[in-house]
């Protein structure tokens, strides 16, 4: 908090690592501390990092702040259980193409993506 929120990547790793060795403070007040401190730093970064473009694509401009893993445990609305993973799967699918020089973003190879109907009746009874 003194940080003004600028610390949210050591913010809510800490909770996480004070959750994983049960470190609830009395009666939970340290947990329940914290999973206000990672409601609000997730909520902030919702606002500031996700874009909706006109067409409809979704945007990031940098994860957030918990990993997705962290959430499942975690007393949250699922929505925002949602865009902490939707900030990973955008960012990260851009890392993996970076090119070997570490200079630019590789284009998508030309059958990418998916087309998510492909073969869909094969799988859907």
């Amino acid at each position: 908090q003194l940080s003004n929120m600028q610390l949210g990547v050591a913010c809510t790793n800490a909770a996480y690592c004070r959750s994983n060795v049960l470190d609830w403070g009395p009666n939970g007040e340290t947990f329940e501390r914290d999973m206000e401190i990672v409601d609000k730093i997730t909520r902030l970064e919702v606002a500031r990092h996700r874009s909706v473009d006109a067409d409809g694509a979704i945007q990031w401009r940098r994860t957030a702040s918990c990993h997705p893993h962290m959430t499942l445990g975690y007393p949250m609305d699922s929505k925002l259980k949602r865009y902490v993973a939707e900030s990973y799967a955008a960012t990260d699918e851009m890392l993996a193409r970076i090119n070997d020089a570490g200079t630019g973003v590789d284009d998508l190879p030309p059958d990418l993506p998916y087309d998510q109907d492909y073969e869909r009746a094969r799988f859907v009874f």
